[in-house]
């Protein structure tokens, strides 16, 4: 993982980083622990191994990949971001993970921040996702992590997100 003077702190609550290869076996063991659920999901996820897509064979050139790690050192979040198939490239798939008992804490907002800031950085301008109505408040989350969102579509339980980047302040 990077060193710790490069993650971004977030009230030292959390550290968030980039997966090193490395660690990958680490991470996807945490993603398909019993106690880690999935908040919103890209298109290129599925609910049956929502981080599977980001690892192996199945990972892409230019994804981004960031987990959450909380004192002691255990994983608390996962955020995967992968550039939209599309004549639009300029469009990312949010999917984020997270550890029963931080759904409501500063690990969401840290990893959607660190999620945003990279794709920002790689040239996307908008994050889509979708959320399950079990999720709860990932809205306010999404407003409280700088994330205005576009546009909400809710199609049976399932809501589609468009949140801007640009308008992101780091």
């Amino acid at each position: 993982m990077v060193s710790p003077a490069d993650q971004p702190r977030l009230q030292d609550s959390c550290e968030v980083s980039r997966v090193a290869r490395k660690d990958e076996s680490r991470v996807q063991q945490f993603c398909a622990s019993p106690g880690v659920h999935y908040i919103c999901l890209g298109a290129c996820s599925s609910h049956h191994d929502p981080a599977g897509a980001f690892f192996g064979p199945a990972a892409a050139a230019g994804d981004i990949v960031l987990v959450a790690t909380s004192p002691p050192g255990d994983l608390s979040g996962f955020a995967g971001v992968r550039r939209k198939e599309s004549p639009c490239e300029d469009i990312g798939e949010l999917t984020l993970l997270l550890r029963a008992g931080h759904h409501r804490d500063e690990t969401t907002v840290a990893l959607l921040r660190a999620a945003a800031r990279d794709a920002r950085a790689a040239g996307m301008r908008r994050l889509e996702t979708q959320l399950c109505r079990e999720t709860g408040h990932t809205l306010e989350e999404f407003r409280r992590a700088g994330l205005h969102a576009l546009s909400t579509l809710n199609l049976g339980g399932v809501t589609e997100v468009a949140l801007e980047i640009d308008a992101f302040d780091s």
